[in-house]
C-alpha cells in the first residue's frame, strides 16, 4: 500500500458484509467513519503500510490483488488476529491506526529515522512489534473522536484537504458538554 486510495479500496472491501457476514452494522459503520475521516486528510499522507489479519486475507483474496497492493499479511498469532492496522506518515508524525479493539485505537509518534525504518523498511512488522511501542500521544475513538482528533491534528499543524465538506463540518470546537466526556 503506497497511497490512501489503496487503503480505501481495502476498507471498502472489508466493509462488504457479503464477504464477511459476521460484521455487524456497528463494525461497518465504525470502519466507514474512520476511512471517511482519514480520506479528508489523504493529501497529507506520506508513506503508508497496511497490515492485514489472516482472516482478512482470506476474505479479500478473491476481491483484491493483495500482492499488487503490497499489503503485509501478519502471521497467525492471537494478537495479530485482533485488528487490521494502518501505519502512515503525515508531516513529522507517524500514525498507527488499529481499526478494531486494542490497547490504543490511534497511536501518534514523533517521526524519527529509527522508528520509520522499523515500521516501513523492515520486511515484516506485526501487531506484536507495534504493541511494544509507546506512542507519544494516544487518541481513542470514543464519543466525539472526530472533533477531538481534528483539534489534535490542527494543533500539530495538520489541516484537512481543501474541498472536503465533511472535514469542514467537523472542524468546530467541542462544546462544554462534549469536553466533559
Amino acid at each position: 500500500v503506497t497511497t490512501f486510495k489503496s487503503v480505501k479500496k481495502i476498507f471498502d472491501a472489508l466493509c462488504d458484509t457479503r464477504i464477511d457476514p459476521s460484521l455487524t452494522d456497528t463494525h461497518v459503520r465504525n470502519l466507514e467513519r474512520r476511512t471517511t475521516f482519514w480520506s479528508d486528510y489523504s493529501n497529507c499522507f506520506g508513506r503508508v503500510r497496511f497490515l492485514l489479519t489472516q482472516r482478512s486475507k482470506k476474505l479479500l483474496a478473491q476481491k483484491i490483488d493483495l500482492q499488487q497492493e503490497r499489503v503485509t499479511i501478519m502471521g497467525p498469532l492471537p494478537l495479530n488476529d485482533e485488528s487490521e492496522i494502518c501505519i502512515f506518515v503525515i508531516d513529522n508524525y507517524i500514525f498507527i491506526e488499529r481499526f478494531r479493539g486494542s490497547d490504543f485505537d490511534l497511536g501518534v509518534f514523533t517521526k524519527d529515522p529509527r522508528l520509520e525504518k522499523q515500521l516501513f523498511d523492515s520486511s515484516y512488522v506485526d501487531a506484536l512489534a507495534i504493541a511494544k511501542l509507546t506512542p507519544d500521544w494516544v487518541v481513542d475513538h470514543k464519543d466525539y473522536w472526530q472533533k477531538r482528533l481534528i483539534s489534535f491534528l490542527s494543533k500539530k499543524g495538520i489541516k484537512p484537504n481543501k474541498n472536503h465538506s465533511l472535514a469542514k463540518n467537523w472542524f468546530m470546537a467541542l462544546t462544554k458538554d462534549e469536553q466533559k466526556q
